[in-house]
């Protein structure tokens, strides 16, 4: 038990912070929606924008700090963003994509943070690679998707005051980091940091020696693992965005609610959970993942033929992340592995999620223009298509 306190520790602080990328999005979503009026694809587009920027500096916050402190410091900027959020009603386009491309800009640090994370217990736990990596999605996947409906629900039934629920979970999510004993420094070493005016630093590496291997080492990872860490970007863009759509097309076409068209990502993530799962016993990693991806291209082309009432967009839905759920756990274990055998977890977690941020950057803003310009249905076929362009291109690399 005590070998795996943290893992426990951390799967809480996902939690948390599942819910921040969720139910603030959807939050703002509806709070904002008699003024600005933002559709999802924007508040997502933000929320990816200064996501670049974070991956540029992050080699070397990862390397030069305590992990504890920096995970503290991410919470507590969050919290003060929100507070301003709460007090300050928005009313210019500029202060809200201000606002949630900061809160995205603290996220995607915190994501490089759980990938380096996860690595570490891998190996501290001895739990096989892709039965760690299924449960942290598992985590991942049931909240983020239950924080969906609940930050609907927020702004619903206590509109702009749901925004104080958010600041609690927050305070709490501040307090769990420095829970956290990677670093071996215990919660009263926190303030004698701060008293002594050293506060996050490592004794490891100096900040200005790990940015300087910035360039070497973003070479070295995308000379060997472009490829795979593309196409990993390309699945979960791809899914994020019609997931998504499946949200918003309920609410506009069937005339119901925010909170009960997120049920069906709730419905979904059941079996999402399953497949991740069952997709760790699978025997050929990457037979399988290849053809779980052409099930998946085919899925989001019959959102164009199925989409006549509420259940068949459920039950579509409730496919597509089964699917989506196995195929992203037999790719992004074995690259956790990989970071971990090369014994460059931080500066390898960096670059997959820049590559990532990148990736859904772009695909988030072409969306919106395709769903505004030609509609619904073309977006999903050039979605399918693109996936099965990717799936070939991979399938011949390897």
């Amino acid at each position: 038990m005590k070998k795996h306190k943290t893992l426990i520790v951390f799967l809480w602080i996902l939690v948390i912070w599942s819910f921040l990328f969720s139910a603030i999005k959807y939050f703002l979503w509806q709070d904002l929606s008699s003024t600005l009026n933002p559709d999802l694809q924007t508040l997502a587009w933000y929320l990816s924008f200064w996501a670049v920027f974070a991956y540029l500096i992050w080699w070397a916050i990862a390397y030069s700090f305590l992990k504890k402190y920096v995970l503290a410091f991410l919470s507590w900027m969050v919290f003060l963003l929100m507070l301003f959020v709460y007090f300050v009603w928005i009313k210019s386009t500029f202060i809200l994509a201000f606002i949630v491309s900061f809160i995205g800009f603290l996220y995607w640090l915190w994501v490089v943070l759980r990938n380096i994370i996860v690595s570490i217990e891998i190996q501290k736990t001895w739990i096989k690679d892709t039965k760690l990596n299924a449960l942290v999605n598992i985590v991942f996947i049931v909240f983020i998707i239950l924080w969906t409906v609940l930050g609907s629900k927020l702004s619903e039934l206590y509109a702009h005051n749901g925004i104080l629920a958010i600041l609690g979970l927050i305070f709490i999510l501040f307090i769990l980091s420095l829970n956290l004993d990677y670093d071996n420094v215990c919660l009263k070493d926190w303030f004698k940091c701060i008293l002594s005016k050293k506060y996050l630093v490592e004794k490891k590496l100096a900040f200005k020696d790990s940015f300087s291997k910035f360039i070497p080492e973003i070479k070295y990872v995308y000379k060997n693992f472009f490829y795979l860490i593309m196409t990993s970007s390309i699945i979960w863009s791809i899914a994020t965005i019609v997931s998504q759509k499946a949200v918003e097309f309920s609410v506009d076409k069937f005339s119901i609610q925010a909170s009960s068209a997120g049920f069906v990502l709730l419905y979904s993530s059941v079996w999402a959970i399953l497949w991740n799962v069952i997709s760790s016993f699978l025997k050929n990693r990457w037979k399988s993942f290849f053809v779980l991806n052409f099930i998946m291209s085919l899925l989001i082309l019959l959102f164009i033929y199925f989409q006549n009432s509420f259940f068949e967009i459920s039950v579509l839905a409730f496919l597509l992340w089964l699917i989506f759920g196995a195929s992203t756990n037999l790719i992004d274990a074995y690259f956790l592995t990989k970071i971990w055998e090369e014994d460059k977890k931080e500066y390898w977690s960096a670059t997959y999620w820049l590559v990532f941020s990148i990736t859904l950057f772009v695909m988030m803003f072409f969306a919106s223009f395709i769903d505004k310009t030609w509609g619904f249905n073309i977006l999903m076929i050039v979605l399918a298509v693109l996936l099965v362009l990717v799936n070939l291109i991979f399938y011949r690399i390897k």
